[in-house]
């Protein structure tokens, strides 16, 4: 019987193949679990250099979330993340970030002022590219295929949840709300786990809660696009 061809778990090209770390590599402090742990999926060249500034803008807004500051593997990459700023070759990724911050007046739920923050905006399409990029390499390392073109990917944060309206917040909990318990993987103390569930109705709708640093979670689900 002849090998099946590697088949990329994004576009699903056969040439060029390589491998893919899911989630980035770069959440990892060194010395990083070894590629036995972290999860690889099968990969074009096109693809995989296509997402490294990709890779690189997620790592950021990640490390510039205060909540993720106790995690001591996020303070470990968050320091890797500011030396690598001081790079020459960093100047523009550099400028991105500064062009991108603004000064946010901070205040108690009873509305006491307790002084000013930066916050900074962040582009969610890009965000959105990402997760679901990170959600198609788990929905091929997890079923064994590639999801069809025809399927598309919805991602939620925690700040787009607070903006649905009292019936998808609803349609959202009965989608996520059996998920509850322990992760279906966890990597490198936590720095990566993730739960997955999948619809009654088709093998190819499926729910997915991505964890990073055990404080930040988004929140997947594939579905026809039509």
């Amino acid at each position: 019987m002849a090998k099946r061809k590697r088949e990329c778990a994004y576009c699903g090209s056969q040439e060029s193949p390589t491998r893919d770390h899911i989630p980035p590599k770069t959440l990892f402090p060194k010395p990083r679990p070894s590629n036995r742990k972290l999860i690889t999926v099968d990969c074009c060249q096109s693809c995989n250099h296509s997402a490294s500034k990709d890779d690189e803008y997620f790592r950021s807004l990640l490390v510039r979330e205060k909540r993720i500051d106790e995690h001591p593997q996020a303070r470990k990459v968050k320091q890797s993340f500011i030396r690598s700023l001081d790079r020459k070759k960093a100047s523009g990724f550099r400028k991105n970030i500064l062009d991108n911050v603004f000064p946010v007046e901070m205040s108690t739920l009873g509305g006491i002022y307790i002084g000013r923050e930066w916050g900074y905006y962040v582009e969610n399409d890009r965000l959105d590219r990402i997760l679901a990029r990170i959600t198609k390499g788990l929905f091929w390392k997890d079923y064994g295929m590639r999801l069809p073109d025809d399927y598309g990917i919805i991602c939620w944060d925690a700040y787009r949840l607070a903006e649905l309206d009292r019936d998808a917040q609803v349609e959202f909990s009965n989608n996520f709300a059996p998920m509850i318990g322990p992760p279906k993987m966890k990597i490198g103390d936590n720095t990566f786990c993730y739960w997955s569930r999948l619809d009654d109705d088709g093998v190819f709708k499926t729910a997915w809660v991505l964890g990073f640093y055990s404080r930040m979670f988004f929140y997947c689900i594939t579905w026809p696009k039509d």
